[in-house]
């Protein structure tokens, strides 16, 4: 029984001491912090509540665009101003995310590492 316990407390021992573990708190470290700041800009991570928000407000946005877009192409004319007014500025929400997503959306790289430089965060987006 105590050479079970020891060999368990070994194996645990063994897994804390692995970069992998390291990694993963750090990347629960940044979940936590809402927003990150380098040299004046915010940084929002991957898991913050405002970035989960923001993701689906844009999905909805989108559902929008794919329901609307076809409507207004068949029944072209029939359909009140405001609605384009509606469409323009949703259009300018979706300019906004791609500001935001170039600029202040870090995200966790391939090797798990976290990335908030915006240099690397456009180039990421820019990539696909």
């Amino acid at each position: 029984l105590v050479d079970a316990y020891r060999h368990k407390t070994h194996n645990i021992t063994a897994n804390l001491a692995k970069d992998k573990v390291r990694q993963i708190l750090s990347q629960e470290w940044h979940a936590k912090s809402e927003a990150r700041s380098e040299a004046g800009r915010r940084v929002w991570s991957p898991t913050s509540s405002f970035r989960s928000r923001w993701d689906v407000a844009v999905l909805l946005l989108i559902i929008w665009n794919c329901l609307a877009i076809p409507m207004r192409v068949a029944f072209e004319g029939i359909h009140p101003i405001e609605a384009f007014y509606v469409d323009y500025v949703l259009d300018i929400v979706l300019l906004v995310d791609i500001y935001l997503k170039l600029q202040h959306f870090a995200f966790t790289a391939d090797d798990g590492t976290y990335v908030s430089n915006a240099a690397a965060i456009r180039a990421h987006y820019m990539d696909g």
